[in-house]
């Protein structure tokens, strides 16, 4: 689900207003009226009782609360908040008088002010902000298919196994109240449905990231899926086609389990079943942070935007290899001084680098600005492809790749 627009102060301050009156079960008064205006994405149309259902009561705490926090209602529905938000206050059972609770089950109305002890709001919208900015941590798994690690890969939040490795090894990286039986079928559900399950083969494996929230999680499996195509050797990563499998699995620490369907995260390398040792090695350096702030998030958008255009074909994956390019990088004004070029040019190997470069920066104007319509088509792409013997698109990857792996901690 997307952010909703962000919300003026002043009108954040009626909603919460609005949310009291509810829990106090007060009439709204003037407050109604902004709360029907047409401009108003959530609650147009929302008429406010005399008495307010504990379901509208919730939604509208929700909401109120989730939007104060930036990437709440990006990371989950309106109906998990509002699942969530019951679950925070079963536990405050202090704070309830729990007996008018168990009509909600039934669809009775009822309202929080029938459940709230004297003196409990402030604890009410304590216990929903508590919830709210509280970080719940999972692991996000994707299948790798027909490549696996020599032997199993770990840091503190990275995880990548062999189909064959044991289920406890996903607790080296975050702790789960439960585990699910073997690795070896993807996903790896703990309990629910099996139809649609798939057998990983021996040379399959599982890469993981311990992130909070979908977003952050499918970036870092893009990241470090960009770290593994710069740690494999320069004739492995070429040839490759899209994997099928496109399903990304949150396993998280108070253990929930969503499968949630997005575009691949790495392709099906056909040179290489194994990453050997020194693959490996490289692989940790470059998932290392960088030293200074603003180089490791560009570092990491750049890996990001490598294993986007890994995925893909023609134009689509050259824009993308060159946007990483860009982004680790580039200038501000989106221009290459000479500067820059000069740098990116020392760290490209093989024969004529600086010219390799000003065509590959070439091909990309004429796309860029709609003088043609696919790298093909470039009036430069011949020229490239008599100098180097390679087409621009495998010759930008191998760029991305050098310059990436040159980068300094």
């Amino acid at each position: 689900m997307t952010n909703q627009p962000a919300l003026a102060p002043w009108l954040l301050t009626a909603r919460i207003d609005a949310l009291l009156r509810a829990i106090r079960n007060q009439p709204p008064g003037d407050i109604e009226e902004q709360f029907r205006g047409p401009g108003d994405p959530i609650f147009g149309g929302f008429r406010i009782e005399w008495w307010i259902t504990e379901e509208q009561t919730l939604l509208m705490a929700a909401l109120a609360v989730a939007e104060t926090v930036q990437g709440v209602l990006e990371r989950h529905t309106v109906e998990d908040i509002r699942n969530k938000i019951l679950d925070t206050l079963k536990r405050k059972l202090d704070l309830f008088n729990w007996t008018p609770f168990v009509s909600i089950a039934r669809g009775r109305v009822t309202t929080l002010r029938e459940c709230a002890k004297p003196g409990a709001t402030a604890a009410i919208v304590s216990a929903l902000h508590t919830w709210a900015t509280a970080i719940d941590k999972a692991i996000f798994i994707a299948p790798v298919r027909g490549m696996r690690p020599t032997s199993d890969f770990q840091t503190s939040t990275v995880l990548w196994a062999s189909s064959a490795a044991p289920p406890e090894l996903l607790n080296t990286v975050l702790q789960l109240p439960a585990l699910p039986d073997t690795l070896s079928v993807y996903p790896p559900w703990l309990t629910g449905p099996t139809r649609g399950q798939q057998q990983l083969g021996g040379s399959d494996s599982l890469l993981g990231v311990v992130a909070a929230g979908w977003q952050a999680g499918v970036s870092q499996l893009r990241q470090v899926a960009g770290a593994i195509c710069v740690a494999l050797p320069d004739e492995q990563v070429s040839v490759r086609a899209s994997p099928d499998w496109s399903n990304v699995f949150e396993l998280s620490e108070r253990g929930s389990q969503v499968l949630n369907a997005f575009g691949p995260i790495l392709p099906w390398v056909a040179n290489v079943k194994v990453a050997r040792p020194p693959a490996l090695d490289t692989l940790k350096a470059l998932l290392a942070s960088r030293a200074d702030a603003e180089r490791d998030r560009r570092f990491r958008i750049s890996l990001e935007f490598l294993s986007t255009g890994w995925v893909l074909s023609g134009t689509q994956e050259f824009v993308n290899y060159f946007v990483a390019l860009d982004a680790l990088l580039g200038t501000s004004s989106g221009t290459w001084d000479k500067k820059t070029k000069t740098l990116v040019a020392s760290r490209i190997q093989g024969h004529d680098p600086e010219r390799r470069l000003q065509l590959t920066i070439r091909i990309r104007h004429e796309l860029l600005h709609g003088r043609c319509s696919s790298v093909e088509r470039s009036r430069w792409y011949l020229e490239y492809y008599r100098r180097y013997h390679v087409d621009p698109t495998e010759g930008l990857l191998h760029i991305v790749r050098q310059c990436l792996r040159k980068e300094p901690l």
